[in-house]
């Protein structure tokens, strides 16, 4: 069935406009997509799966865009950025949930984000890692089941790792080639000052 201007327009004003409350939308979803995985691979050790992707997007008034590296042009260019967290088996994968990524010179920009209704809540700088986090910290509150979390090196960060430590999840995080790894605890040293230094 074509989809007429008129719809588009009461689309676009249901989305943009209406007061609909996205978090319960996405805790039934996410509820629906578990029930409909497990259901297909029931002995499977379910996994959430981070990772970010870029939408090539051009113009002022789009919401996040800049130029910075787009994975689907494979270079820099005007692009969206997204965090996304997928649940999976063995053989069944899903997306469950998303956040956009704000660079830093949009949450700063009070005046274009008033102009294009970015909700305050949303204008804080946050990395992709702390995005993650929060999208890992939702499927948890909305009683997601998953025996480990993956992402790629991107998020080897320090904090984030001791932050899924102290929540009690395993993790399966890539690490960068050139990483420095040691085979057994370093031996750590001092060097002695002389005298007058």
């Amino acid at each position: 069935q074509k989809i007429t201007t008129i719809d588009k327009r009461a689309l676009q004003n249901f989305i943009s406009e209406s007061p609909w409350n996205d978090d319960l939308f996405l805790k039934d979803i996410q509820a629906e997509i578990v029930s409909l995985i497990t259901e297909h691979s029931p002995n499977d050790d379910m996994a959430l799966i981070g990772d970010e992707s870029g939408f090539p997007k051009q113009g002022k008034e789009s919401v996040g865009v800049k130029r910075q590296y787009c994975g689907t042009l494979g270079k820099v260019d005007n692009c969206q950025m997204g965090v996304f967290l997928a649940y999976s088996s063995k053989s069944q994968v899903s997306l469950i949930a998303r956040s956009l990524y704000m660079p830093e010179e949009w949450c700063a920009d009070k005046k274009r984000c008033d102009k294009v209704k970015v909700p305050e809540d949303k204008r804080k700088f946050k990395t992709k890692p702390q995005l993650l986090m929060e999208l890992i910290d939702q499927a948890v509150s909305n009683r997601v089941p998953f025996k480990f979390i993956s992402a790629d090196a991107g998020y080897d960060q320090p904090w984030f790792l001791d932050d899924l430590d102290s929540k009690g999840h395993f993790y399966v995080i890539d690490t960068a080639k050139d990483a420095l790894v040691h085979p057994g605890w370093p031996k750590m040293t001092a060097e002695e000052q002389e005298d007058g230094m």
